[in-house]
């Protein structure tokens, strides 16, 4: 039988070991989950002797790990840059105004 117990940690920045705020930290086999303070600080509740644990915030690579230890951890998130593809905005009529346009035109034969 498995004793329920707290792990205890900080997650910080890989590169410049800042603390990150609102990581999610989970639990795999149960779902449960906690999130990192603005100090980079958590707990969270387990139930087995190894839980596997899941990290992840956005704009860092998502950790996965497992633990034995009952001492505090430090987690180190590096982060991922993402490049999107270029968006061209042309001048012109927004569509959204064609429609606002049309239903006003259509508003007297629906409304009687």
């Amino acid at each position: 039988m498995t004793a329920q117990r707290v792990l205890t940690g900080k997650i910080i920045d890989a590169s410049t070991r800042e603390p990150l705020a609102f990581a999610v930290i989970s639990d795999a086999s149960t779902q449960r989950a906690s999130f990192s303070d603005i100090d980079g600080k958590f707990s969270l509740d387990v139930n087995s002797d190894q839980p596997e644990i899941h990290v992840r915030l956005i704009g860092y690579e998502a950790s996965r790990l497992t633990t034995q230890t009952d001492q505090p951890m430090v987690i180190a998130l590096r982060p991922v840059t993402q490049s999107l593809q270029e968006i061209v905005i042309l001048p012109g009529i927004n569509p959204a105004e064609l429609l606002i346009q049309k239903a006003i035109e259509k508003k007297p034969s629906n409304d009687p």
